[in-house]
């Protein structure tokens, strides 16, 4: 169980990964604009928009989407050497970064009337099933408390 909620979670990573990747060479390499424009504006209102405006919205774009793809490359480091070996401390870090961003995400979505809730739900779902496997395991593999027995004198 451990292992498939490590795969789950190392599919959280690559998704976000390659979502992030996507946008960055949209907005980057291809000079283009932020995919949540037309998800919030229609197109008469993105061309009414100053100049100004579009770019800080790019620039947003950039720097949200290269943190988040340096965020999916680190945690695919940290389940592939740590928690894939029933490191605990790798779950629960994992845990509370990956949390944060999914609570973070809903946040964020709610002022744009929640235009990418689709992606939303399905990186949420992958890290909470993935995350409750994983914990699952290894709460099963925990070894029994021992309480510590002074020696005989």
């Amino acid at each position: 169980m451990l292992k498939t909620g490590s795969v789950l979670l190392m599919v959280w990573s690559a998704v976000t990964f390659a979502l992030a990747a996507a946008i960055l060479t949209t907005v980057v390499v291809f000079n283009g604009d932020s995919p949540i424009l037309p998800l919030v504006f229609d197109t008469a209102e993105i061309a009414a928009l100053d100049p100004t405006v579009v770019g800080s919205l790019n620039t947003l774009t950039v720097l949200y989407n290269s943190c988040s793809a340096m965020v999916a490359v680190l945690t695919w480091t940290v389940i592939r050497r740590h928690l894939i070996h029933g490191e605990r401390w790798a779950y629960w870090l994992l845990v509370a970064v990956i949390g944060f961003i999914e609570v973070m995400a809903f946040v964020a979505s709610a002022q744009v009337d929640h235009a990418r809730w689709q992606v939303n739900v399905v990186l949420t779902l992958l890290f909470l099933t993935g995350s409750a496997a994983a914990g699952l395991a290894l709460i099963r593999n925990r070894p029994p408390a021992t309480i510590p027995v002074p020696p005989r004198p």
